[in-house]
């Protein structure tokens, strides 16, 4: 079994509402135990968790980590939170009956073709609305193409028997390329005709903003803010892991480069802009 679904809830804090944060655990959480529980009484064999680098990642840079390090801590986001709590589970329950498990760990999942993360950006781009960079051009992070992250799964499953190296692992799985996010979504950007944002802004200018409008969100009503700390941080602060595990345990490699792999999205969404124009 392949458990890929979650819920992405991106707000958290300390006024997050309760029914934003049990919906996402009911889904996150809940889900993935059921997922466990009915794998234990079906005989299953193997089940590998797609989970996420943000079980790690709380807002602190982390360059190059590696599975040694501890889930993280204070989360900003009911995500992460749920996420990490999911992964416990499952690398837990490796060896409950017939059941072997592992857990993968992406960041930045995308590909040519609809994904949450193009599409949100080029939503902005294509409103008019990204008119600057956020946070220092030195901050560097890594992302998973959809090609590479199938194969860290399929990897893992071949794996996960009796004995096998991955039986109770995790494993982060990426493109090994960190970059600075706006200079990863540059090619498109320029590719599809817009002007690359000259001007930057610190991330220490708008964190403050961010954290009194999403409070302002859950306690009074207003509309959810354009990005959440947690997404802030996903682009302000250093952090990116190592795949040596992956690559040690399990064989893995990046399928595809950057380079290749945004001159497929930029095609991609020429005709998706085409076509709806």
């Amino acid at each position: 079994v392949f458990h890929t679904a979650a819920l992405i809830a991106l707000l958290g804090g300390r006024t997050v509402s309760k029914a934003y944060r049990d919906r996402a655990w009911e889904v996150n959480v809940q889900g993935t135990q059921n997922m466990i529980d009915a794998g234990i009484a079906c005989g299953t064999k193997r089940l590998v968790h797609t989970s996420s680098v943000d079980v790690c990642f709380a807002g602190d840079p982390l360059p190059n980590m590696d599975e040694t390090m501890p889930y993280g801590e204070h989360f900003k986001s009911v995500y992460g939170e749920t996420k990490s709590e999911a992964e416990r589970r499952v690398l837990a329950s490796d060896g409950s009956s017939t059941l072997r498990t592992c857990a993968i760990r992406p960041d930045g999942i995308y590909g040519a073709e609809n994904n949450e993360m193009f599409d949100r950006f080029l939503a902005q781009l294509t409103a008019g609305v990204l008119v600057a960079r956020i946070g220092s051009s030195d901050v560097l992070q890594d992302n998973s193409h959809i090609d590479s992250l199938v194969h860290g799964h399929l990897l893992a499953a071949r794996n996960l028997v009796e004995g096998g190296v991955a039986c109770g692992e995790a494993y982060f799985i990426g493109d090994e390329e960190p970059m600075n996010s706006f200079e990863f979504f540059r090619p498109v950007i320029e590719g599809l005709g817009y002007p690359y944002p000259k001007h930057e802004v610190p991330a220490w200018l708008i964190r403050p903003l961010l954290h009194v409008w999403q409070a302002l969100h859950f306690t009074v009503g207003f509309p959810q803010p354009a990005i959440s700390p947690h997404e802030l941080d996903k682009v302000a602060v250093t952090h990116y892991a190592s795949i040596e595990k992956a690559r040690r345990h399990l064989g893995y490699e990046p399928q595809i480069g950057v380079s290749a792999a945004l001159e497929e999205c930029l095609k991609f969404y020429e005709k998706q802009i085409a076509s709806k124009g």
